[in-house]
């Protein structure tokens, strides 16, 4: 039915929407559309006819089939919003022969459940026509804009939801919404010429198909088809469930027969459960023109900068199971052969996915006759691929390129990952995985014709690949050569068909880990087609060169192979495993790395070399230092040519050989060839030159014809208990040496001879010379006494001895440097913790000790003259753990840095020179105790102070060197003598001693709350000192006369009852109290002569002393005198001679049971004074004696003298020389007679009661003054 509106309605209507945004061709027809039905009447087959079809309702449903020669437009009508075009439900297609059909800014636009038993189907264009499809959305998230739905055809010849029969059609489906081709029977868009054009020699611009002519093949020609397909910019773009399903139909989403097919742009594609019955399960592109030539036409399929890719089930009865492109051309023209060649690229999009596609020939997800690009996509996903015979994932005859993606994998897929007939390049990827793909033929996980390069990736795996029949490899290029370079690691490892095959060679260079193991070739072949054997790890198929270098690391592990009987004449198929055949080997172990043959045969046919110099990644030459090494079941054969060994290691070990024709290691290559157990087999010489050693450990063999040492080489060996039976070394040829070093690591305890080396052939060289001979390691090494070297019978024997306990120094290298590395012992060994060590007086000398070292013991036992010194190395050092230190011998050792180690030191022979303050280490801690000999001598210097806690015993000779201290605070002091010039201290009780020796020196004795007695003390000039209530200081065995300073702070100094102290000019006697005790000094008679000073304190206490005296004869100045004593002074007896002064302040002098002398020669009366002042006091409690050699002399008193004992008259200050006592002619005048002093012209003083001979004792003394 027609709907008719008024007017007016129709402009409100129109008002009520926005203006239309499209902007039709000038040359169409307008045409405003109200019903569906009026769309009939506008349909027509003239070519001339446009029509622009604006469509006023919201949704239109055509009732019948548009058929038009002419362009056709649908578009919503200016003003309104977009409107929905249905075409549903028709028995005869949509649109027929259209030449330019498009859509543009609707709602929707569906195509659904229309079959056509006639011409066409959905849309069927017609020669050079374009199908556009643009701007179509509702602008809701989820829905579906644009549709092609179930659509149907009975007809073989007319395919597609869309169809189109011209080379130049142009389908465009762009800046829609989502776009959805789903469950339709005869494909989703087809493309098909039917009349493929030939080369044509024309001028003519335009044929009716619009093909642009190429004139001749020599000049550049022009487009010649201008058509395409793209599908870009939309959202979600899916084609699913789509069928191709008549016979030889392909491509069941997109077929093409020679547009290109452009993806561009879109956010998630998805091809999913698309079949055709031939090739290309979802996209087809076939070229049927037979020329070819260069040209700027692209006939590509280019998937590029879509959100994400994902083509999923799709299934192909032919090849490319997802994709398929076919663009050769065999054709000529004037004898010029031309192309247009046509590839698969994938470009720039998101995640990358093709999971479960299959075809039945080739190709499961791709098949390409050109170029197969997939670069700068995010991760790459190929897996469970199925193709019938080659290709599971990817098969092209072009060269097939993976780069600058993220992940990259390939699981699962079957009949081959990827198989190429030009190059495949694999390159800056992040890791690379090819895991569990089936290979159901003689295949390989990676196949190509040209070179396989696998470079700058992440992690590379190939692993768990399997050939369930005949024989391929993970990667295998046939005709070139294969790299893997630069990959962070690379894992070969599981797979069942072998590891790397080339034509060509295989280089395998500057990754970081490389793992090549467990690799099997699953049948029995005949290896006579191999060129000798299928190699299960690296094959190099025609003899190439096989170059290992640069990689931090590498592996080759039980590669595993069947030899088959025909060739090798077993009895059966045997299992060998197998890496390498090579025309050339190249190995080589960058620096701390190594490459590893474990359970690996290699068999090469122009020589090896080993560790030469190689090119790391950033093209810089580096030295090839690691280790190369064959174990296990492992050998490797040399067919022909020499080998080199240029630096590093090459250990052939656990049962492994190497055979060739000769064998050189180059002079000054500090290279090591290390035999375990094994066997080196050369036809020709084995040659080891200047500064490379020749390692054997257990039992191995050495076949050639002559085995040379040059002078400077090295042979080392390790011995044990069955070499005492069978010689480590056993050479079938002859020996050729010069000046041969031979280093033996004794691994067996029991003394007697063994075998080093037995001898077939000749010896040509130097006599053995046991000084050639370096003991190393363990056993015997470490215990040898003597030794011997002696041929018999072709063997040279190895005789050894009586063995020492310890490691001996020798300083071989001349450093004195003691570390771990260095090899400065006897038997060039390096010290590592725990071992006994020794120094003799070879190597005598500085000892620079470097890092912490931790000996179970140290011994120094050096001969006068061979002294030792322990010093800090650069960067530090020092003695650590458990050990102690003994020193035997006449010679010195002299420690002068700072350890913590915690054993004893034991001084028993010789000197121990301490010239730091921590170097008998935790000594001053108390953990560790020092003892010392008779005889020997502890001297402390270099101002260090040395404390000695703990449990001592100090018998030998002590020096203490000015500037320094040796304090005592654990007991054990005996020294034999102290010769002390800088300070020698006993703090604390345990300090004390009643057995120290003899002292000398101008130095300082200090006692601190400990007592300690001197047996001599006659040489000691220097200061004493004693401080706190219960220390003491006694000095017994003679008198002592210093010049020092004497002090006494609390406690006591003590001489023996008959010896004397004397303070010489410049020394002082001084006292004071600690904790209310006297300060106490035990001599015969005191002398402080002249320059001398005496202070006392507070209190002193001169207990069973005879007597202290001063004057000129025994030396106290009066100025030195004068300082005030302001402390009671108790003796027996008190001499002031000629020009002394007694000062005494607030103090006491008592005199008890003794006298006070004052002696002057001839009238010298003013030479002597006793001044008493302020509330000093005199107590004389026997008599005053003043002697003179006339019986006047005057004597001075400032002050009262009291009087405190019988016998003696006080003198009052008040009265002091008073007219009623005395007069001018009265003087104090001493009666020698009666031995008393009295006053002239008062009359005879009474004479006065026997005085006790004694003194007070000092707890008395400090009695009264408390109560004072």
């Amino acid at each position: 039915m027609k709907l008719h509106l008024p007017f007016a309605l129709l402009m409100a209507v129109v008002a009520s929407f926005s203006s239309f945004a499209a902007e039709i061709p000038s040359t169409y027809t307008q045409i405003d559309v109200w019903d569906s039905y009026e769309l009939e009447s506008y349909t027509t087959n003239e070519v001339t006819d446009y029509y622009a079809f604006n469509m006023y309702l919201d949704t239109y449903y055509s009732p019948a089939p548009l058929i038009s020669g002419g362009n056709l437009y649908f578009t919503t009508a200016e003003g309104m919003s977009p409107v929905s075009l249905y075409f549903e439900d028709s028995q005869s297609g949509a649109f027929y022969r259209s030449k330019t059909l498009t859509f543009d800014t609707l709602n929707k636009l569906t195509f659904t459940n229309i079959k056509r038993d006639g011409e066409g189907i959905a849309v069927q264009l017609g020669g050079c026509g374009e199908l556009h499809i643009n701007n179509v959305t509702d602008n809701t998230e989820g829905t579906n804009d644009v549709i092609f739905d179930s659509i149907s055809s009975d007809e073989t010849a007319y395919r597609g939801a869309i169809g189109a029969t011209g080379a130049d059609a142009i389908i465009d489906i762009s800046q829609n919404g989502s776009v959805v081709f789903n469950n339709n029977a005869n494909g989703g868009i087809f493309i098909f010429d039917e009349t493929p054009p030939s080369l044509i020699d024309s001028s003519v611009p335009c044929l009716p198909d619009c093909r642009t002519i190429i004139n001749s093949p020599e000049e550049q020609p022009d487009i010649l088809y201008t058509g395409y397909i793209s599908i870009s910019n939309n959202a979600d773009v899916s084609f699913i469930g789509n069928k191709a399903s008549y016979t030889g139909e392909n491509g069941a989403a997109i077929a093409s027969n020679v547009q290109p097919v452009k993806i561009l742009s879109n956010a998630d594609v998805v091809f999913q459960n698309n079949e055709a019955v031939g090739n290309g399960g979802a996209i087809f592109l076939r070229s049927d023109l037979d020329i070819n030539y260069d040209h700027p036409y692209e006939n590509d399929i280019t998937i590029d900068g879509n959100t994400s890719v994902l083509f999923s089930g799709n299934k192909a009865g032919g090849s490319g199971g997802a994709i398929y492109i076919s663009a050769k051309a065999s054709d000529s023209y004037s004898g010029q052969i031309l192309s247009f060649p046509g590839d698969i690229i994938i470009t720039n999009n998101g995640p990358i996915e093709f999971t479960g596609n299959s075809a039945g020939t080739y190709g499961g997800a791709i098949y390409s006759d050109g170029k197969v690009s997939i670069q700068g996509n995010g991760d790459v996903r190929f897996s469970g691929n199925i193709a019938g015979t080659n290709g599971g994932a990817i098969y092209s005859e072009g060269d097939v390129s993976i780069h600058a993606n993220g992940d990259v994998s390939f699981t699962d897929n079957s009949g081959c990952a990827i198989y190429s007939s030009g190059t495949v390049s694999i390159r800056d990827n992040g890791d690379v995985t090819f895991a569990a793909n089936d290979l159901s033929s003689s295949d390989n996980s990676i196949h190509s014709s040209g070179n396989v390069t696998i470079q700058g990736n992440g992690n590379v795996t190939f692993s768990n690949n399997e050939i369930s029949g005949g024989s391929g490899y993970a990667i295998d290029s046939s005709s070139g050569s294969v790299s893997i370079c630069g990959n962070e690691n690379v894992i070969i490892s599981g797979n069942r068909g072998s590891g790397i095959a080339s034509s060509g060679s295989i280089s395998i260079r500057n990754n970081g880990i490389v793992d090549i193991s467990d690799n099997a070739m699953s049948t029995n072949v005949d290896a006579r087609i191999a060129f000798a054997v299928i190699a299960s790890g690296l094959y190099s198929r025609s003899n190439g060169s096989v170059i290992i270098e640069g990689n931090e690391s590498v592996r080759f592990k039980d590669n595993i192979s069947y030899q088959n009987t025909s060739y090798f004449e077993n009895v059966g198929p045997e299992l060998v495993s197998h890496s390498i055949l090579a025309g050339n080997l190249k190995l080589a172990a960058k620096t701390e790395g190594h490459i590893t043959f474990d359970n690996t045969i290699v068999e090469v046919s122009s020589g090896c070399s080993f560790n030469a110099d190689y090119t790391d990644a950033d093209g810089q030459l580096q030295k090839a230092t690691g280790d190369i090494i064959f174990s296990g079941s492992s050998s490797i054969g040399i067919i022909g040519g020499a080998s080199s060994l240029y630096g590093g290691s090459l250990k052939v070990v656990d049962g492994a050989s190497l055979e060739g024709g000769s064998l050189s290691v180059a002079d000054n290559s500090n290279a090591t060839i290390l035999l375990q157990d094994s066997t080196l087999s050369y036809s020709s010489d084995i040659s080891i030159g200047k500064t490379n050693t020749l390692t054997v450990q257990g039992n191995s063999t050495i076949e050639a014809g002559t085995l040379t040492f040059a002078a400077g080489a090295a042979l080392n060996l390790t011995l044990d208990a069955g070499h005492q039976e069978t010689a480590a070394l056993s050479l079938t040829g002859d020996l050729s040496i010069s000046s041969l070093t031979i280093k033996l690591n004794v691994m067996s305890e029991t003394e007697g001879k063994y075998k080093l080396i037995s001898l077939n052939g000749s010896y040509d060289g130097d006599a053995w010379n046991p000084n050639n001979l370096t003991l190393v390691g363990s056993g015997l090494a470490e215990n040898m006494y003597s030794y011997n070297l002696e041929w018999i019978d072709n063997v040279l024997y190895f005789d050894s001895t009586a063995m020492p306990e310890q490691w001996i120094w020798s300083n071989a290298s001349g450093d004195g440097v003691w570390n771990t590395t260095n090899q400065n012992w006897h038997y060039d060994v390096s010290f590592s913790d725990g071992k006994d060590v020794a120094f003799m007086d070879t190597g005598a000398g500085e000892v620079k000790l470097s890092g912490e070292l931790a000996p179970a013991s140290i011994e120094v036992n050096n001969t006068a003259g061979n002294d030792y010194t322990f010093t800090a190395a650069d960067g530090g050092g020092k003695l650590t753990g458990s050990t102690g230190i003994t020193k035997l011998g006449e010679g010195k050792l002299s420690i002068a840095c700072a350890n913590e180690h915690t054993g004893a030191t034991e001084l028993r022979e010789g000197s121990l020179i301490v010239q730091h303050s921590e170097a008998l280490g935790a000594t001053a801690a108390g953990q560790a105790t020092l003892a010392t000999a008779e005889g020997t001598t502890l001297r402390v210097e270099n101002s260090s102070h040395l404390v000695l806690a703990g449990s001592n015993s100090i018998a030998g000779n002590v020096e203490v060197a000015a500037e320094s201290t040796l304090e005592m605070k654990g007991s054990g002091y005996a020294a034999a003598s102290s010769t002390v010039d800088g300070t020698l201290a006993f703090t604390g009780a345990a300090a004390s001693t009643s057995s120290a020796g003899t002292l000398a020196g101008s130095g300082k004795v200090k006692v601190t709350d400990s007592q300690v007695a001197f047996s001599s003390h006659s040489e000691f000039t220097g200061d004493l000192s004693v401080e706190g209530a219960s220390a003491s200081l006694s000095l017994e065995s003679a008198s002592c006369s210093t010049a020092g300073k004497v002090e006494v702070k609390g406690g006591t100094l003590s001489f023996s009852a008959s010896k004397d102290l004397a303070i010489l000019e410049g020394g002082s006697l001084n006292f004071s109290t600690e904790e209310e005790r006297a300060a106490s000094l035990l001599a015969r008679n005191v002398n402080i002569r002249t320059g001398a000073m005496l202070s006392v304190q507070d209190m002193l206490g001169m207990t069973a002393a005879d007597s202290m005296s001063t004057g000129e004869n025994v030396g106290l100045a009066a100025e030195m005198f004068n300082s005030t004593i302001g402390a009671d002074l108790e003796v027996t007896r008190l001499t002031l001679t000629y020009g002394s002064t007694l000062s005494v302040d607030s103090a006491h002098i008592n005199l008890s049971g003794g006298s006070l002398t004052l002696a002057v020669p001839g009238t010298q009366t003013d030479k002597i004074h006793l001044d008493l002042v302020t509330t000093a006091g005199l107590t004389l409690e026997s008599q005053l004696l003043l002697f003179s050699e006339v019986n006047s002399v005057a004597f001075i008193f400032n002050q009262t003298v009291a009087n405190t004992g019988t016998g003696v008259y006080s003198y009052n200050a008040a009265d002091y020389f008073s007219s009623e006592w005395v007069n001018e002619d009265t003087k104090l005048v001493y009666d020698s007679g009666k031995n008393v002093l009295y006053m002239q012209g008062l009359g005879v003083i009474p004479e006065p009661a026997t005085a006790t001979l004694s003194l007070l004792a000092l707890a008395a003394l400090a009695a009264r003054r408390r109560r004072k």
